[in-house]
């Protein structure tokens, strides 16, 4: 009995243990280069000018740029920007929470909570890139927050399922909520789209009903799809790479993204997914004996594969280039979702534990995942989060951070040249200003602190890299960047992270961040 309330008391806490860092890190992140693109439309267009400026030149996203035009408040109230970092996390972990609940109404809360945490560490310890998740405004408006009000909106559905009626009200907050996320962002589009179509078609095959909640569900879904895909902004934005496309661009992408679906699969199938999938059967286990579903078992998998390969796709089809970090986030909670699914599904397989109960089941599972992740992962978020927090470079970015605002605001100079950063954080550090005033990051960081050039002196940072540089794509993390074009760079150490300021020939700066595995 003494044995069993230890473990009851060390399983949540070693689960806790693991989220904290990053409820802490909420507090460490800030604006940078999109952040001053969005909050200068704002100041300049107004905020129902700002939706028709980036609607009619740039983008279909109604939702997203309706949230970024907040801006200019958030910038000028770090304290706001914060919290907006605490509540998409908080949501991540309350919207698995309400799915898992959805799945399993009879479970006592706190095995659901314990339940979701593991699945929500699933997802925050592996993330591709957890900084345009939570840490970053625009990535985590336009992705992440997508995600959370996506599986909302699965979680609905599924309760859907199993009751005998559902309200008009029901129905309508499906309704706005798919048409929140369609207008976030093209791939969540996307996702939702075949996932909602299908939804319909299954429901017209069981109830042979054309007109219900459902098709309205399904109406609302293509009418905020089509305001996104036809989007005068959207179509400029895409209008040279779509131009270009061919039979044999189709079945390039086409295999491309087949492969890198297959790599992706694989690349998280030992940890999380299996230590996650063991827990979700323990979980959701009955003493009782019941058959496995093998057909919801199939179909589950597929739509898995499908809707996987419907996010990597476009980027090969349309940019030539493989899916982006923060969208390959979104592949990974796809993933963490759909083996919570697939657990309660298998879940029969295991049914003789009487000997254990649901409590002591949730808590030993709890505990063997985390032993799994961290004896087999190598590296993870966790530790990087950890790391972060106890070198004090969290803290001291900061401290940087705020030293650079007062320098800009106190400059009188042509060109105000403020400090480089020595520290870039791996979990909230997103990236930096360039030496050239003339960069378009730096015309909208100065444009948004007063009408200032700004340009950052690096002059009194040791470079550990000056020559021509090379990359294998295999053993770093670089995204949206022509690394063939860099010559002459010079790098910066930052800890976790590396700066490099390129060449005057590219044109601007960037950083990227070195995975290490």
């Amino acid at each position: 009995m003494k044995t069993k309330k230890i473990i009851g008391v060390l399983a949540p806490i070693l689960l806790l243990a693991c989220l904290i860092p990053f409820l802490i890190l909420c507090f460490y992140c800030f604006p940078s280069v999109d952040d001053f693109s969005y909050a200068n439309i704002a100041e300049s267009y107004g905020y129902i000018g700002a939706q028709i400026h980036w609607y009619t030149t740039w983008t279909g996203r109604y939702f997203a740029t309706a949230i970024l035009s907040f801006l200019p408040a958030l910038i000028t109230n770090f304290t706001l920007y914060h919290l907006f970092s605490l509540v998409v996390l908080s949501g991540s972990l309350h919207s698995i929470y309400f799915v898992i609940r959805s799945l399993n109404s009879n479970g006592r809360k706190w095995h659901v909570f314990l339940m979701a945490l593991a699945a929500t560490l699933s997802y925050l310890l592996f993330l591709p890139d957890i900084t345009e998740a939570y840490y970053w405004f625009p990535g985590s408006v336009t992705y992440q927050l997508a995600s959370v009000l996506a599986t909302y909106l699965l979680g609905i559905a599924i309760r859907v399922e199993d009751a005998s009626h559902t309200t008009t009200k029901v129905w309508l907050t499906m309704c706005v909520l798919a048409f929140v996320v369609v207008g976030s962002n093209e791939v969540v589009m996307v996702v939702t789209a075949i996932s909602v179509t299908l939804y319909y078609l299954f429901s017209l095959f069981q109830h042979k009903v054309i007109y219900n909640g459902r098709f309205l569900l399904l109406i609302t879904t293509a009418l905020g799809s089509a305001l996104m895909v036809f989007a005068p902004g959207n179509n400029l934005r895409a209008e040279n790479n779509l131009a270009k496309r061919s039979i044999d661009q189709l079945s390039e992408a086409f295999s491309l993204s087949f492969n890198d679906l297959t790599i992706f699969v694989g690349q998280y199938l030992w940890i999380p997914v299996l230590p996650l999938l063991a827990l979700s059967m323990l979980y959701f286990a009955r003493p009782e004996r019941t058959n496995v579903k093998w057909g919801h078992l199939f179909i589950t998998i597929a739509l898995l594969f499908v809707l996987i390969f419907s996010v990597i796709f476009p980027g090969y089809y349309i940019y030539k280039m493989a899916a982006p970090l923060r969208t390959q986030n979104f592949n990974l909670w796809i993933l963490v979702l759909c083996t919570i699914v697939i657990g309660r599904i298998l879940s029969p397989l295991i049914f003789s534990l009487k000997s254990f109960s649901p409590t002591s089941r949730i808590n030993l599972g709890s505990i063997g995942f985390l032993i799994c992740i961290f004896l087999f992962s190598g590296s993870n978020n966790t530790q990087r989060a950890y790391a972060d927090l106890f070198s004090g470079s969290a803290k001291e970015f900061e401290e940087q951070y705020n030293h650079r605002t007062q320098s800009l605001l106190s400059c009188t100079n042509t060109i105000c040249k403020v400090p480089a950063y020595s520290v870039y954080p791996f979990t909230t550090f997103h990236s930096d200003l360039d030496s050239d005033h003339e960069n378009w990051w730096n015309f909208l960081y100065g444009k948004f602190n007063g009408n200032k050039q700004v340009s950052v002196d690096y002059s009194d940072l040791i470079p550990f890299y000056h020559q021509s540089i090379s990359f294998n794509p295999g053993d770093s993390s670089i995204e949206n960047y022509n690394i063939e074009n860099l010559t002459d760079s010079v790098g910066y150490n930052g800890g976790y992270s590396y700066h490099i300021s390129p060449a005057v020939e590219y044109g601007g700066g960037f950083s990227f961040k070195i995975r290490y595995n």
